[in-house]
């Protein structure tokens, strides 16, 4: 019976010592650990927006943005020393600006998905005054079915929002989505989603195994990879499949200049209008990236293009929150594809979108 009781104590000690012990790198180095953490388990969102929190809280930060998009926010394929955050923090702290920035990006991120980071926020107490969001033509044009509107957080989107939820249900199981029915499983889902993801034991289990797997290959003089890059980071014009993958349906879709449908019918309008909902009133940036010119300069010049883009550019326009669109701003010699960047682009970009940014950073006392 002793022991039973020192077995409690120390589960429940364990419960207080686990979040403050795992730390935020085990998740976050400029940016989300897609790799080796996220990609097999969005749910790491949880832990680490506990330690962004925590951060935040210890630095006595007053001043900060959150960026959140999809791959080109993530800044793919370089590495996340060249990524989207740091260079922001390098270039404001060159200028005597004292300035935080922590990217929630994540490749393959949809509107559905920032929406529900954005509730996710709310709950976790993160300001989302300064939110810089990462927009591309691609979202705005007809999925047939995919990509899903909401392609990691569903679950999630689920239990903050029901109704959100269910707008994009029947689009979802296109998708393949397959809700959860009985009791049993709905039950499942709940724990999953809502009691799991407030325990340390459990929301912190990814961040444990991975620490451990990494301190055993130090203490085995493992190699161990210095370069978190995940594909070519040199200019589009060395590469030699690129004109192939260009060409690939899905591709081909992501510049597809049919006319937009600008309307709720549209599930991008849907989660973008409860997007800009939330933020109204908010020091936030909506920052559209554009399409390598160089590679795709048929597809942007076509006049239907050009007139999908005017309607983004109204769409935002008559918001009232702050919106750039990029297209023009970034040439051909720093895209590594038809999208992404070079480090110098991402350099590039990151000046861009501290330039538009609603209101001047204070300056260090």
């Amino acid at each position: 019976m002793k022991a039973a009781k020192y077995i409690v104590l120390f589960l429940i000690l364990i419960q207080f010592v686990i979040p403050y012990a795992v730390p935020l790198d085990a998740y976050y180095k400029g940016r989300v650990d897609y790799q080796g953490l996220f990609k097999d388990n969005p749910q790491n969102y949880y832990p680490l927006l506990h330690k962004i929190k925590q951060e935040i809280k210890r630095d006595h930060l007053k001043d900060y943005a959150v960026i959140i998009g999809d791959s080109v926010a993530w800044s793919s394929p370089g590495p996340s020393k060249d990524s989207l955050a740091p260079l922001m923090e390098e270039l404001a702290h060159g200028e005597g600006k004292d300035f935080r920035v922590f990217n929630l990006a994540m490749p393959s991120l949809q509107a559905g998905d920032i929406y529900t980071l954005l509730l996710m926020m709310d709950r976790y107490g993160i300001s989302t005054d300064r939110v810089l969001i990462n927009v591309r033509y691609a979202g705005f044009v007809k999925r047939n079915p995919g990509a899903a509107i909401v392609f990691w957080l569903k679950d999630d989107l689920k239990m903050a929002d029901r109704k959100a939820f269910d707008q994009a249900l029947p689009h979802l199981k296109a998708n393949g989505y397959q809700e959860s029915k009985g009791w049993n499983n709905v039950l499942r889902s709940f724990i999953e989603n809502e009691v799991y993801t407030r325990i340390p034991m459990f929301a912190y289990k990814d961040a444990i195994v991975k620490s451990i797997n990494e301190t055993t290959d130090r203490l085995l003089n493992r190699a161990v990879p210095t370069d978190d890059s995940i594909g070519d980071i040199r200019n589009w014009r060395l590469h030699a499949n690129l004109e192939k993958y260009i060409k690939t349906p899905d591709v081909v879709n992501s510049f597809n200049p049919a006319p937009f449908d600008m309307t709720e019918q549209n599930l991008q309008i849907y989660f973008m209008n409860k997007i800009i909902q939330h933020q109204q009133g908010t020091r936030s940036l909506f920052f559209l990236t554009g399409l390598n010119e160089g590679l795709l300069g048929d597809a942007v010049s076509d006049p239907s293009y050009q007139a999908n883009m005017q309607a983004i550019d109204r769409y935002f326009a008559a918001t009232g929150i702050a919106y750039t669109n990029l297209q023009k701003e970034i040439g051909e010699e720093d895209f590594a594809d038809h999208t992404h960047y070079m480090p110098e682009g991402y350099r590039k970009l990151a000046a861009l979108v501290l330039h538009h940014m609603p209101e001047s950073l204070e300056r260090k006392e």
